[in-house]
Order: C-alpha cells, then structure tokens, then sequence
C-alpha cells in the first residue's frame, strides 16, 4: 500500500519523489505516535468508529493541505 501512496502524490499532485517521501514520513510519524494516543481515548470512551472516521477525516486534510501548499510555492 505505501508505494501506491507515495506513486499517488507524485502523479497528482506533480510532486518530487523527495516532497511525496517526506509527506508519507511524515504522515506515518504521525500515525505511529498518535495511535497509542487515540487507542487509548477509544478504549476509554469504548467506540471506535468515531476515532478511525477522525483519522481518515484527517489524512484527506493533509492532503489537500499538501496540494495547497504545493501549488503555491
């Protein structure tokens, strides 16, 4: 799945294979720290969905937020 991405953000968004290696680090950093974090929240809370809705909801921002920037500089 992640060379899909990492092909994706460089088809799409006219990306250097350096910018679309740096975004998918980033993006999955960000993952691997805050899934101890919402885990744990989702435990508590004892729901799921919401949580996982709130992760895809946020990758599609960072997206777009990527293709944004990209576009502008």
């Amino acid at each position: 799945m992640a060379p899909v991405i990492k092909e994706f953000i460089i088809d799409c968004f006219d990306a250097s294979n350096t910018k679309a290696s740096m975004f998918f680090t980033l993006e999955m950093l960000a993952y691997v720290i805050f899934a101890v974090v919402w885990g744990s929240l989702s435990d508590k809370c004892g729901k799921r969905k919401p949580f996982i809705v709130f992760g895809f909801g946020g990758s599609a921002v960072l997206c777009g937020a990527y293709h944004k920037f990209n576009t502008e500089g």
